[in-house]
């Protein structure tokens, strides 16, 4: 998700006009290819606990993110995925813990690829930069 991201911000105002900027076309598509299989692989193994549900949960809203053409539905799911305790385990484990870290890492991740096409406040007719996103965290 983070090579997708970051490609995704380097494109950001590409005019299609410059023969030197193909080759971030192609890593953007191709983390584009690689994040989307990463989540059909993800969603193909077995769900043993609510664990890998949640966790499943939160990949198929960054998938249905990523193809969405319908900014209304974009803005919907980014609200719904804002209010993190809907996708968070009850507390108590370690391993639940450390779902939760994932889960708060995924969301994080899913609001900041959502937010590329988000305008600059201060400048209306521009989108925000690479330099404007902030990396997320690593636990």
């Amino acid at each position: 998700m983070d090579d997708l991201i970051a490609a995704e911000c380097d494109l950001d105002g590409y005019c299609g006009q410059d023969p030197a900027l193909d080759a971030w076309i192609r890593d953007a598509e191709r983390a584009r290819r690689v994040t989307l299989d990463a989540i059909e692989e993800l969603g193909a193994l077995p769900t043993h606990a609510d664990g890998d549900a949640q966790i499943l949960r939160v990949a198929r809203l960054f998938r249905i993110v990523m193809v969405s053409d319908d900014p209304g539905q974009v803005a919907y799911l980014r609200t719904l995925a804002a209010d993190a305790d809907r996708f968070l385990l009850t507390w108590g484990t370690p391993l639940h813990f450390k779902l939760n870290q994932l889960i708060l890492e995924g969301l994080e991740r899913l609001e900041r690829f959502a937010a590329l096409d988000d305008p600059d406040p201060d400048n209306p007719g521009r989108q925000f930069a690479a330099a404007d996103v902030m990396p997320a965290p690593t636990f």
